[in-house]
């Protein structure tokens, strides 16, 4: 899915919250895509992918960075990207548990154009299932590094963008 480039997507220095369940299935290629944020500026796009098995996030200094964590194969998890603009952290929670953290002030400034499940046609897309992805601006939905993850469909509130419907391989 690609959702056009929009001035509503563009986070600036402020806090924000990336959530949604993942079905992973092999991916073991590089720059296997979950979610892409991209603007003008490629230094300044905040992605997730697959590379090698495990989670990597683009995001503040222009180069992949490498969560450490490879998601189960075939079963249901809830990811959830936090930047605190307050203490300059990003933070990947995955099942209500921090897995990863890391210093982050990048003013992301530019309007984003959103995909979720692919990139581009020189990439591999996503194989698995995506489901509720739910971008939130301006708040952080979680407010402690364990808490418990949702059981339902996650909903619009605030300032969100929510896409329901899943995307599979």
């Amino acid at each position: 899915m690609v959702i056009p480039s929009s001035s509503e997507f563009a986070f600036g220095t402020n806090d924000f919250t990336i959530e949604f369940f993942l079905r992973a299935g092999t991916n073991s290629t590089n720059y296997t895509i979950i979610f892409s944020l991209s603007g003008s500026t490629g230094a300044k796009r905040f992605e997730v992918a697959f590379h090698n098995s495990t989670i990597q996030v683009y995001t503040d200094t222009g180069g992949w960075r490498n969560t450490g964590y490879a998601p189960t194969s075939g079963a249901w998890e809830h990811f959830a990207f936090q930047r605190d603009h307050s203490g300059n952290t990003l933070k990947m929670f995955v099942d209500g548990k921090i897995k990863w953290s890391v210093s982050n002030n990048r003013d992301y400034d530019e309007p984003f154009t959103t995909k979720i499940g692919l990139h581009g046609t020189s990439y591999d897309s996503l194989r698995g299932y995506l489901s509720n992805v739910r971008i939130c601006i301006g708040h952080l939905v979680y407010s402690s590094n364990n808490f418990t993850p949702p059981t339902t469909p996650l909903t619009v509130h605030y300032t969100c963008l929510l896409y329901t419907s899943d995307a599979a391989d």
